[in-house]
């Protein structure tokens, strides 16, 4: 199999899934297919993945399909308008508007099991309560990892 599997990536193909195989193996394959080529980004931190599968997936299963479509719609909403407060507060220097938000953040996505997004937020919020400066760079780099967040978790739920 892993010969094959060595044989299919040199063809071009990103993944190949071999029966009998589970929900998780479909899902990890999805979520690999969610990150972008390697590039220029703040890590979240070494390893850290986008979402909290089997935690997402348990929820996925308990509040059904319908259910989680409107907490991802509500987070989405939510979290875009706070994603507008983090852009304002960037050029404006605002280290106290940026920690709170970043805090309301980090808790909505630890809601929906997004462990990069959680965790980038909590930095964020730390070094903005601290009153570190470092706080507004790596608060530019939100954006891209909420899209990211965003898309593999909406890969996961739809």
């Amino acid at each position: 199999m892993e010969q094959d599997a060595r044989l299919w990536r040199d063809a071009g193909l990103d993944g190949c899934l071999a029966k009998p195989f589970r929900v998780e193996d479909v899902a990890r394959i999805v979520l690999a297919q969610a990150e972008p080529a390697a590039g220029p980004s703040a890590p979240a931190g070494p390893g850290t993945a986008l979402v909290a599968l089997p935690d997402l997936l348990a929820d996925l299963k308990d509040l059904g399909r319908d259910r989680m479509r409107s907490l991802v719609e509500l987070f989405r909403t939510s979290s875009s308008a706070d994603l507008d407060q983090v852009r304002t507060s960037i050029p404006a220097g605002d280290l106290a508007r940026l920690g709170a938000t970043a805090h309301r953040m980090a808790s909505a996505a630890a809601s929906l099991h997004l462990l990069a997004l959680n965790e980038r937020c909590r930095a964020i919020e730390t070094l903005a309560r601290a009153e570190d400066t470092a706080a507004l760079t790596l608060a530019g780099t939100l954006p891209d990892l909420w899209q990211r967040s965003l898309k593999a978790l909406l890969e996961v739920v739809e």
